[in-house]
């Protein structure tokens, strides 16, 4: 069953049938399709929500989201598509951080959260080595130059930088457009992504799903312990890199369906 809506410029997909529904947030860079494979599994029993985020789409206006608007645009989408309920957070790389701290502002909205790759921003920042917060700053100015680059140049840029850390979903959807959260994150004076997050301990239950081959730490392993203690949350490491559900999609989605059939 679908039944999609519009939201200002971004088409919210909305996929299958069940009591529950499962929100389903993207990073960079991807978009909405990031998710088939989940959508496939899932939709016998859930009602699966997803979009491309704000500004990742080149149909949409190029311009920088600061997290109130990003956040607010979350809770339009829920407020439209199942004001009454809460719902379950699937997120992935920048997914994460907006979903994250969606869930803080308002955690009635949010039954349980399946995180992918990305934990705590601020407990990251925090905790990772020097030379992994090297790798990570040299990467992010990269694709932030990409963004205030632009045109061909900023898109020949990002899929460099795609192409870097083995991006396995198709290039030629990578675009400087989906590079805003760069320079949001560090670089936007009192607006910085940084400046405004609060730290990410939840007190619903949390599947935590990492890549164990990436590169770069994308979570510090004392917060990762933290969450592991709660009761109800589980913390699962694949063999793969940061795109986990695209790299081993079906013990992805049985991993995720057993956990959530056993809360």
């Amino acid at each position: 069953m679908s039944n999609n809506i519009q939201i200002d410029d971004v088409e919210i997909l909305i996929e299958g049938k069940g009591k529950q529904s499962i929100l389903m947030l993207h990073g960079w860079p991807d978009n909405a399709k990031i998710w088939d494979a989940q959508v496939e599994a899932l939709k016998d029993n859930y009602r699966c929500i997803r979009f491309t985020l704000p500004g990742f789409d080149p149909k949409h206006e190029r311009r920088t989201r600061t997290l109130d608007e990003l956040i607010d645009f979350i809770q339009r989408v829920l407020n439209e598509v199942c004001p009454d309920e809460q719902v379950i957070l699937m997120v992935h790389d920048w997914g994460c951080l907006f979903g994250y701290q969606f869930y803080i502002r308002f955690p009635a909205r949010v039954s349980k959260i399946i995180g992918v790759d990305i934990g705590d921003t601020i407990s990251w920042n925090r905790d990772i080595s020097p030379l992994h917060q090297a790798a990570a700053y040299t990467y992010q100015a990269m694709l932030a130059a990409c963004w205030k680059l632009g045109g061909k140049l900023g898109d020949i840029g990002t899929r460099s930088v795609a192409k870097v850390f083995n991006y396995p979903g198709p290039i030629e959807q990578v675009c400087s457009n989906m590079t805003y959260p760069y320079v949001m994150f560090r670089y936007a004076g009192k607006d910085s992504y940084l400046k405004n997050l609060e730290v990410f301990e939840p007190d619903c239950p949390f599947l935590f799903i990492y890549g164990s081959l990436s590169p770069i730490d994308s979570f510090s392993r004392k917060w990762a312990e933290k969450m592991e203690k709660k009761p109800g949350n589980k913390i699962v490491p694949f063999k793969t890199e940061h795109w986990v559900m695209l790299e081993q999609p079906k013990l992805f989605n049985q991993t995720i369906i057993a956990w959530l059939s056993n809360e």
